[in-house]
């Protein structure tokens, strides 16, 4: 069913705007963030993917880059995006974070090196810090960690991320920890973690599974689409 936009949203873009899309927010609830103008884009939650409301905005030049995914460690909401500066394959592009209490009022956080060139894919709440996933300058996934999701930290782990042969395109908080899923080469593959530092690899999985594609958890376990 074709949801209609408020219409404080002054363009026609698509809900979640290039590269973004609605979360799922703690509750049941959803949040996106629609570009409204080059120098503005617009927060809007849902109760259920249907009725959207205008929560906040977030302005600035870089106002465009915020596009989610979106994680609540129980204080403070983490959103991930971009911003200009940096390279990779030809794209000019840094990850950057936006952070806030309420939805309504939000905070970017600061230019790092640890972003440099990043491209988020995912991110989630681990037993101290905020957990992103998604590729690096280097080439190859990349696990970031940040205790307040406004500075970063890459872990980089060759042994169990190859470079070149592996892609993660999802992360889950569980009761036995972290879980990203993905692929190594033309398998699919899993990786487990307490904290978000130390990483296991679980590949090859058994046979049929194909490439993992994204990551929920719900109450009757984790879910991802292959």
């Amino acid at each position: 069913t074709q949801v209609t936009l408020p219409t404080i949203v002054t363009q026609p873009i698509t809900v979640g705007g290039p590269g973004g899309g609605p979360s799922a927010l703690t509750g049941g609830r959803f949040i996106d963030f629609v570009p409204a103008a080059a120098d503005r884009t617009v927060v809007l939650t849902s109760p259920d993917g249907s009725a959207w409301v205008q929560v906040g905005e977030i302005t600035g030049p870089d106002a465009l880059g915020v596009t989610g995914p979106v994680a609540f460690n129980g204080h403070v909401y983490v959103a991930l995006g971009g911003e200009g500066g940096g390279g990779f394959y030809g794209m000019q592009s840094n990850g950057a974070a936006w952070v806030s209490t309420d939805l309504a009022h939000w905070t970017k956080a600061p230019a790092q090196a640890g972003l440099a060139g990043a491209i988020f894919r995912g991110i989630s709440t681990g037993s101290a810090n905020f957990v992103a996933i998604g590729d690096s300058e280097g080439g190859g996934p990349t696990v970031w960690t940040s205790p307040d999701g406004l500075h970063w930290g890459p872990v980089l782990v060759k042994s169990v991320f190859p470079f070149d042969l592996s892609e993660a395109t999802g992360i889950a908080q569980t009761t036995h920890g972290l879980v990203i899923v993905g692929r190594i080469g033309e398998e699919g593959a899993t990786w487990t973690s307490p904290d978000g530092r130390t990483w296991m690899v679980h590949s090859p999985l058994p046979s049929g599974s194909g490439f993992f594609n994204g990551l929920a958890n719900g109450p009757a376990g984790i879910v991802s689409l292959v």
